[in-house]
């Protein structure tokens, strides 16, 4: 809830800062006043605070959460495998063949559609 009360107000602020902004150039040309343009700058330092602010409670709470949760944890190991490099191969050349068949197919279909294309203008 903290998180999304900050963003909302970053959002607000930075909105607000944005249309402050404006009436200072708009109003650059009778008599500007400079109390715009700091307060418009306050508002847009503010609002980006509140947002940063409000990612950064993110990340604290998801980094809590994980140091919790790997202090009580029993910390494994996979099974070391002597044929990696061999599966690794195996893996590729499997999707080599697989990726042959594929252009295959694809060849296949552009020579049915330059044959339909080319029926279609000779009719």
């Amino acid at each position: 809830m903290k998180m999304f009360l900050q963003t909302i107000i970053g959002l607000i602020l930075i909105i607000g800062g944005i249309y402050i902004m404006y009436m200072y150039i708009e109003t650059l040309d009778s008599n500007s006043n400079i109390l715009l343009l700091l307060g418009s700058i306050l508002m847009l330092t503010g609002g980006v605070f509140s947002l940063i602010r409000a990612g950064k409670s993110d990340t604290i709470i998801l980094n809590r959460t994980r140091s919790t949760e790997s202090d009580t944890d029993i910390v494994t190991t996979p099974p070391i495998q002597s044929s990696g490099l061999e599966n690794t191969v195996e893996k590729n050349n499997a999707m080599l063949h697989e990726w042959k068949k594929t252009n295959e197919t694809k060849d296949r279909l552009r020579l049915l559609e330059i044959q339909a294309a080319e029926q279609a203008s000779d009719n």
